[in-house]
């Protein structure tokens, strides 16, 4: 079980593009070790419960990497 509700309580979403107009953007996918302060453009969502993590628009911090790594996730795709 991860840590999704601590996780929830320590980030302030950035949001840094309103995410409405993020979709059909350019974007590429980069291993998540350099997305470090770079613009998600994809929901990426646990399931359960479902709640999202990151929201396309929203700058991705070092808790969010820390997150998705301990729950295996490899790749996230950034704004270009």
């Amino acid at each position: 079980l991860f840590p999704y509700t601590t996780l929830f309580r320590s980030v302030e979403p950035r949001i840094r593009v309103i995410p409405s107009l993020m979709w059909g953007k350019p974007s590429r996918e980069i291993e998540l070790k350099y997305a470090l302060a770079r613009v998600c453009n994809e929901v990426i969502a646990d399931y359960p419960p479902g709640a999202p993590i990151l929201l396309p628009g929203e700058v991705i911090k070092k808790e969010h990497i820390e997150y998705l790594a301990a729950s295996g996730r490899t790749t996230v795709k950034v704004f270009v």
